[in-house]
């Protein structure tokens, strides 16, 4: 099973794909002279993570790589992740996506992850 991370460096977060979440965050701590810490993290893989630092570049969030400055929208969505566990929290991420592609919850049906098609129509993908 492999898990989406948020890792925290001051007013940075770096955002990845994992299946040991507290090892990869201890290995970043040895490559790195300022903490990181483990902000949230949800069961997801290679897509939801290509999906999630997409709309961070189109949110203006864009550092380097995959960090990203901690304000807005993302903010707001590792602040919601982080108060549900890891298999809960994807419905959470599911919504924001659909957010950021125009889906209507309730008249726009997403049967088995059909946000992904949603989001390449709109140019996120």
């Amino acid at each position: 099973m492999q898990f989406v991370y948020f890792a925290g460096c001051g007013d940075l977060v770096k955002i990845g794909i994992t299946r040991t979440v507290y090892q990869r965050i201890k290995t970043l701590n040895t490559a790195s002279p300022s903490p990181i810490t483990l902000l949230a993290h949800m069961v997801g893989g290679e897509r939801e993570e290509a999906l999630l630092l997409r709309l961070g570049k189109r949110e203006g969030l864009h550092v380097r790589g995959e960090w990203y400055r901690r304000e807005g929208k993302l903010a707001d969505l590792i602040a919601t992740i982080a108060e549900r566990e890891p298999f809960a929290a994807r419905g959470i991420a599911d919504q924001w996506w659909m957010d950021a592609v125009g889906i209507r919850p309730g008249r726009d049906v997403l049967p088995n992850n059909q946000w992904q098609r949603y989001a390449e129509a709109a140019g996120v993908l």
